[in-house]
C-alpha cells in the first residue's frame, strides 16, 4: 500500500508513547486467559454431567483427553472443529499430517492458528521477541507441537515494516532525485502539517537532506528536456559512494512514463556498489504524483534490508524444524514467497 509520512507523529504519540508495555499486556492476557479457562472448565463439567451422567469416556471430555495435543492440558489451547452447522465442539487437532498454519507477529504477541484436513482448528499465543521476531515464531511452533513434515503450508503476517517506520530503525538511504525536485520529501503536498496551525510540524523525512543527491536530467511526460549524460552519471555515483549508504533509491521526474534514466543510473550504481541494493521508484510505484512515488520508494528502501534479514532468519528457523518456508502476506493482501518478499 501507499506509505506516507504525514501520520507517523500522531501514530507514535497515540500508539507507542501512551501504549501499555508488553509486560502489562502479557499480565492482562494471563488474567483474562485464566478467567476464561475457569469459565470453560465450569461449562464443560456441567455439559459432561448433562450428556454423560454415568462417567463414560465417550463424551466430549473423554474425546479431548484421548486426543490431547503433545501431552498438553486441553485448557491451554482454543480448539474447535467445524461441522455443517457451524463451529462445533472442541476437539484435538491432528498434528501429524496435512496441517495448514498461519502465524501473525505483532509487537507484543505472536499468534499461531492451524487447521487440519478434518477441519479442526487450534491456536497458540506467545509473547513476541522484538530483538529477533523469528524467535517468537519458533516458540509458537514449539508450543503447537507439529511433527516435522506435518505442515503442508505456512502463511505469515507481520508488523515488522510498521514497527521500523514508527521506531525509525531502518536503513540509511541515499536518494538520487532530479535537480530542482530534491525537497519533495520535506515539502510533501504542502509544507504545513496543518493548514491553520502554525505550530504543527511534519515528522522528519526518512532521508536526511544531506543524503539527497541532485541529478541533472529532466524528462517530460512525452520527451527528454535534459539528457542524462555519462559525465553526470559518474558525478552522481561518486557523490553516492561518499555517503556510504545501506541502500540507494533512484526517483527521477516522470519516470512513471519512461524509466530509462532511472535504469541507466541504477545500472551504474550497481556496477560501482555491487553489495548495495538499488531501488528504482518507477518499479516500486509506476504512477503519476512525484511525492507519493518518491515517498513510497524511500519507505521500501528504508525497510528492505532489515526485512530481508528477518525473513532469512525466519526461513532458516522454520526449515530447520522440518517445515516448509513460509509465504508472506503483502500490504495489498496478496501472498509472496519469503524470497520474493525479501
Amino acid at each position: 500500500g501507499l506509505v506516507r509520512d504525514d501520520g507517523v507523529a500522531g501514530l507514535i504519540d497515540r500508539e507507542v508513547l501512551h501504549a501499555p508495555t508488553g509486560k502489562e499486556r502479557a499480565d492482562e492476557f494471563q488474567v483474562h486467559a485464566a478467567d476464561g479457562r475457569s469459565a470453560r472448565a465450569k461449562r464443560q463439567t456441567q455439559g459432561d454431567r448433562d450428556q454423560n451422567p454415568r462417567g463414560s469416556r465417550s463424551g466430549p471430555a473423554g474425546r479431548r483427553a484421548e486426543g490431547a495435543v503433545a501431552g498438553r492440558p486441553d485448557d491451554e489451547a482454543q480448539v474447535l472443529r467445524t461441522n455443517p452447522d457451524g463451529w462445533g465442539r472442541e476437539s484435538a487437532i491432528d498434528v501429524h499430517e496435512g496441517v495448514d498454519v498461519g502465524i501473525d507477529v505483532g509487537a507484543t504477541f505472536t499468534d499461531l492458528a492451524a487447521i487440519d484436513a478434518g477441519g479442526a482448528v487450534l491456536s497458540r499465543k506467545v509473547l513476541s521477541t522484538p530483538a529477533d521476531q523469528s524467535e517468537g515464531v519458533a516458540v509458537a511452533l514449539d508450543a503447537f507441537g507439529a511433527a516435522p513434515g506435518s505442515i503442508t503450508r505456512m502463511a505469515h503476517g507481520t508488523t515488522v515494516v510498521t514497527n521500523l517506520l514508527l521506531e525509525r530503525r531502518g536503513a540509511r538511504v541515499v536518494l538520487c532525485a532530479t535537480a530542482g525536485a530534491t525537497d519533495l520529501l520535506e515539502l510533501r503536498r504542502q509544507e504545513r502539517a496543518s493548514l491553520y496551525d502554525l505550530a504543527a510540524h511534519h515528522p522528519a523525512p526518512l532521508v536526511a537532506p544531506a543524503d539527497v543527491v541532485a541529478v541533472r536530467e529532466r524528462l517530460e511526460p512525452d520527451s527528454v528536456r535534459m539528457a542524462l549524460t555519462d559525465a553526470e552519471i559518474a558525478r552522481v555515483v561518486s557523490q553516492v559512494v561518499e555517503r556510504r549508504p545501506d541502500i540507494v533509491v533512484v526517483s527521477l521526474l516522470h519516470a512513471y512514463a519512461d524509466g530509462a534514466h532511472e535504469r541507466r543510473l541504477a545500472q551504474a550504481l550497481a556496477a560501482t556498489l555491487p553489495t548495495i541494493e538499488i531501488v528504482c521508484a518507477h518499479e516500486v510505484l509506476p504512477e503519476i504524483r512525484e511525492y507519493e512515488r518518491t515517498a513510497t520508494a524511500v519507505a521500501e528502501g528504508y525497510a528492505r534490508p532489515a526485512v530481508a534479514r528477518y525473513l532469512a532468519r525466519l526461513g532458516d528457523t522454520v526449515v530447520q524444524r522440518g517445515h516448509p518456508a513460509p509465504s508472506v502476506m503483502t500490504s495489498g493482501g496478496g501472498m509472496r514467497t519469503a524470497a520474493e518478499a525479501a
